[in-house]
């Protein structure tokens, strides 16, 4: 049967089951197992179907080494998308942390400005900025308190008055800067929010894992019962699973089934 009707035939509490039986090997282990066995029933697969284990299953099995393959490239990929978006993320906070340091001192000297040579021209000037560094206060140290301040000086530096009086102190490079920073931290926040890991892709190689291992197993009965049937051990040795139950560094071995 192909993969796709593989896992369609299995039933909820048995998709649950291979999930958590492939979640216990190392996608290494499960493919060279595979390997291993797949070439000792070329060999001696017509013993096997005497004890149950027939070419049909073997198929099963055989259809199962591609998608290991792709399935964990498809993890791979979902995992370094993941790093890459969490990167882009905490840089799109730091250069927003600069862009609110930048603005706020520009508005502090602009504001001390005013103080020493009032315009008359710009009465609102003097206000608006106090009231935007009131509302800023210290830089964020978070991505939403960045946020949020960048939006506060966007709004502030194309308040009419405000790009009047930093014209000629840094205002419009400011402005430009800000909404950069603005632009690039919205673009980033949805990897922020999408929080860490790729359940979906490690389900689906859990998944293909565990039926692959159940195979195995069910492979693995068969030879030591044919074994046991002919007196030849050699059989039963040649479907030991062996590279299966090696212990790795990220999952631990199952002991009750080795």
């Amino acid at each position: 049967m192909s993969v796709e009707s593989q896992i369609a035939a299995l039933s909820s509490e048995a998709r649950a089951d291979a999930i958590d039986v492939g979640a216990q090997f190392s996608n290494p282990q499960v493919r060279n197992q595979v390997a291993r066995s797949l070439a000792a029933f070329v060999q001696t697969g017509a013993e096997l179907a005497v004890a149950g284990f027939v070419a049909e299953d073997a198929a099963d099995l055989k259809e199962l080494e591609p998608a290991l393959n792709e399935a964990q490239a498809e993890r791979q990929d979902a995992d370094t998308t993941r790093i890459v978006g969490k990167r882009g993320y905490r840089n799109a906070v730091t250069s927003g942390k600069g862009a609110v340091r930048a603005a706020v001192t520009v508005l502090q000297n602009t504001a001390s400005a005013t103080e020493r040579r009032p315009d008359s021209t710009n009465p609102l000037a003097p206000l608006r900025i106090a009231v935007a560094l009131q509302k800023l206060g210290p830089v964020g140290r978070t991505g939403k308190k960045v946020l949020n301040q960048l939006e506060i000086l966007e709004a502030t530096f194309a308040d009419e008055a405000v790009t009047k009086a930093t014209a000629n102190r840094g205002g419009p490079t400011t402005a430009t800067a800000i909404t950069t920073a603005l632009a690039a931290l919205n673009a980033a926040w949805p990897s922020h929010i999408q929080g860490g890991g790729t359940p979906a892709e490690s389900q689906t190689l859990n998944l293909i894992e565990g039926i692959a291992v159940g195979l195995l197993r069910a492979m693995r009965k068969a030879a030591r019962e044919r074994s046991f049937q002919t007196g030849n051990p050699a059989l039963a040795k040649a479907y030991e699973l062996d590279l299966l139950y090696v212990n790795p560094p990220d999952k631990p071995d199952d002991k009750k089934e080795g």
